[in-house]
């Protein structure tokens, strides 16, 4: 399984890649991936919805697989931290295991958006989305994240 993230604004490519590019707006970002296994499923879920629920309809979509055997989620979220953009890219599932424990997966990449310049403030701010997905994969114009 797998989820695509796609640039929303593609005709913007050039001008937000030639930013970053330029370091008119810097960015960091890390990856994580994670398979376990676990027979406390409540628990799990209640740490995704910690991690990954900035939002009420992020964490009503995370909340609602408390009560599945099996199931998967992915979603984009977005923050805001003193002056600063962050959004996270995230896939996570889980299959049933032995009795009542239960195979997890989860993937994230988050991307940190940040400038000194008004102008360059504002593009983060419309555009984030595709300047995440940018810096990620270095100028592309989707950003896959895979479940084994």
């Amino acid at each position: 399984m797998n989820a695509n993230f796609s640039l929303k604004n593609p005709s913007r490519k050039a001008e937000l890649k030639k930013k970053l590019d330029d370091g008119d707006i810097n960015y960091s970002f890390c990856e994580y991936k994670s398979n376990f296994a676990a027979d406390n499923h409540i628990l799990v879920i209640d740490n995704w919805i910690n991690c990954y629920g900035a939002d009420d309809q992020t964490k009503r979509q995370l909340d609602s697989l408390k009560y599945r055997y099996v199931g998967n989620a992915a979603r984009i979220v977005k923050e805001e931290i003193r002056n600063t953009m962050k959004v996270s890219f995230f896939m996570l599932g889980f299959v049933k295991g032995k009795g009542d424990e239960k195979k997890y997966e989860e993937r994230s990449a988050s991307v940190e958006l940040f400038t000194s310049k008004e102008e360059s403030r504002k593009l983060i701010m419309a555009y984030f989305h595709d300047l995440a997905i940018l810096a990620i994969t270095g100028g592309e114009d989707k950003y896959t994240l895979n479940l084994e």
